[in-house]
């Protein structure tokens, strides 16, 4: 009976382990299968109950890089729905801390036996309805919360064994946990990707290897014109007009591993609008295939800003060109103008200190002209003196010209280019003729009245065409051309052209000058001298233009009399 008695004892012994080991796996695999933190605590409260007979327990969340716990969840307290509202430090110092630093569970009793709990800890055991046992939740080290269960020193100590079990039901929650956690960071992060791809200001593609894009965000629908419900892969090398070449360029760098880089990529858009892109792929190994990341922005404003930032630095350099050449011809017109003023000065004193002398010398030779008789011997030399004399004073004359006009003079009075002209085609056209120079006249009738009056526009004609004249010798053509200038209607432009040898290179600059001439030593050299006086005396200017072709062209340029009326 006894040894009946003994294999009942064990029968009932071993069937309790059994049962208690399939509560074990059940509450294990409760935990694996829980689907949130609520389930995992629901579960973890079950298996309290089931396997120590625990029902009041409270389960705290650590708050990473801080020292305090939070309330969760609740199990039997005297007020579970207000849990989450606990706040419990649990720094070093604290029955917490020491739990998580040696990594085992600590009673209330046993870490408040020389000194009294703070208000905090008194909180949870009243809240508990008891002293309450520290259950760290581990995993790898990291202390992600704890659990505090109503029970009592003895209770814990007489659970034996059993504290092994709950350590490792602890430690099967903590890696739940984790597990949890961690697939909420990553759903988050799944979350903030896509919005994030979707968000972006550039677009974003997704292709394999050979090009074809199955994924787009918002700005690759804006930007290149995606369909969001296109079916099937796009081409990107097609959508985004890639010649050959290009394409063989950018897949030979992706094949090989590299990032493929392409700034300014001139492309049209579906409605046939220019624009320009930069494109950056990046390959990206997934598993065994090989994808690629494209981001592609749109470069166009900066590309047009760049277009309209040169072309506004051409014009201001155009700008700055022509106001430093108007600003040249306007500084070599002051000095025209002193060098005339100069000029007129030095030509007005020589004309009149030498004039007189002159008079009384020729007047003492036509004495001893008179006194020696026509017959004698040096009656023809003293004839020769006074052809020179006579020489000298034709040249003086000229100087007189040259200072006759004087810019400040109050009485001067217009007159008209066509009638000088007229005038002048008719004294100088039959002389001409003779020698076979045709003198060509295209002169509007309606020209504006100027300020030089027409003896002194005479003058310069009638000098501009003997040089031409002077210069052709003989079968040529001199082209008098007046009119008013389209771009300055306050201008009245004249141009003499001849079909001779042209003026010499190096003295062209020195043309205006006095004594300055290309017809050798007997010319005075001061007849464009008085030309350029009389036109500068009236506000206007002279000058030897280049025109590409044989002969010299002279223009003259003289103001109106009164300005042109503005619009």
């Amino acid at each position: 009976g006894a040894r009946g008695n003994g294999e009942a004892g064990g029968e009932i012994e071993l069937r309790g382990r059994v049962f208690n080991q399939a509560v074990l796996v059940g509450a294990l695999q409760e935990l694996v299968c829980a689907r949130s933190e609520a389930e995992l605590c629901r579960a973890f409260f079950q298996a309290l109950v089931v396997l120590f007979d625990i029902d009041q327990a409270i389960m705290l969340k650590k708050i990473p890089n801080k020292e305090f716990l939070v309330g969760t969840l609740a199990m039997g307290s005297k007020q579970d729905e207000v849990a989450d509202r606990l706040r419990v430090p649990c720094g070093p110092g604290t029955i917490w801390g020491l739990s998580f630093a040696e990594e085992r569970p600590v009673h209330f009793e046993g870490f408040f036996a020389r000194h009294g709990p703070s208000v905090v800890d008194e909180q949870v055991a009243n809240y508990l309805g008891s002293t309450f046992l520290v259950i760290p939740l581990l995993s790898g080290g990291e202390p992600l919360g704890a659990v505090a269960v109503a029970v009592s020193e003895g209770h814990w100590k007489d659970l034996g064994n059993q504290g092994e079990i709950l350590m490792l039901l602890a430690r099967q929650v903590a890696a739940a946990l984790r597990g949890h956690r961690y697939r909420g960071l990553l759903k988050r992060e799944k979350v903030l990707s896509a919005a994030t791809l979707e968000a972006a200001p550039v677009a974003i593609l997704l292709s394999d290897s050979l090009g074809r894009v199955r994924y787009w965000n918002a700005s690759g629908r804006r930007l290149l014109g995606l369909d969001a419900g296109a079916d099937g892969a796009v081409d990107i090398w097609e959508h985004l007009s890639f010649g050959r070449r290009l394409k063989q360029e950018a897949m030979a760098c992706l094949d090989g591993g590299s990032v493929f880089d392409l700034q300014g990529h001139e492309w049209r858009d579906p409605e046939g609008r220019p624009r320009w892109l930069n494109l950056r792929a990046v390959p990206v190994k997934m598993g065994r295939k090989v994808k690629v990341v494209w981001a592609v922005e749109d470069a166009t404003a900066a590309r047009l800003y760049e277009r309209e930032r040169e072309e506004r630095s051409r014009l201001l350099e155009e700008e700055l060109a022509r106001r430093t050449e108007q600003l040249q011809e306007a500084q070599e017109q002051i000095l025209r103008a002193q060098r005339s003023v100069v000029e007129t000065d030095i030509a007005r004193k020589v004309a009149h200190e030498v004039a007189n002398p002159l008079g009384i010398i020729k007047n003492f030779l036509a004495i001893l002209r008179l006194e020696k008789g026509e017959g004698h011997k040096d009656a023809e030399v003293i004839r020769a003196i006074e052809g020179e004399i006579d020489r000298i004073a034709r040249t003086i004359h000229k100087l007189r010209e040259l200072s006759r006009y004087h810019p400040e003079d109050p009485e001067r009075a217009g007159g008209y280019v066509q009638k000088a002209v007229a005038d002048i085609s008719v004294l100088l056209k039959g002389s001409l003729s003779a020698k076979g120079i045709a003198l060509e006249v295209d002169v509007s009738e309606d020209l504006p009245m100027v300020k030089l009056p027409e003896d002194g526009m005479k003058q310069v004609l009638i000098n501009l065409v003997k040089n031409a004249e002077e210069a052709i010798g003989s079968q040529g053509r001199i082209t008098v051309r007046a009119r008013v200038d389209a771009e300055n209607p306050d201008e009245v432009v004249i141009e003499v052209e001849d079909t001779g040898p042209g003026i010499p290179e190096e003295i062209r600059s020195r043309i205006f000058e006095p004594f300055v001439s290309s017809k050798g030593e007997e010319n005075s050299g001061l007849g464009l001298s008085v030309c350029r006086g009389l036109v500068m005396a009236a506000g206007g200017n002279i000058r030897l233009k280049e025109h590409g072709g044989a002969g010299a062209l002279f223009e003259i340029r003289l103001p109106r009399s009164t300005p042109f009326p503005s619009s």
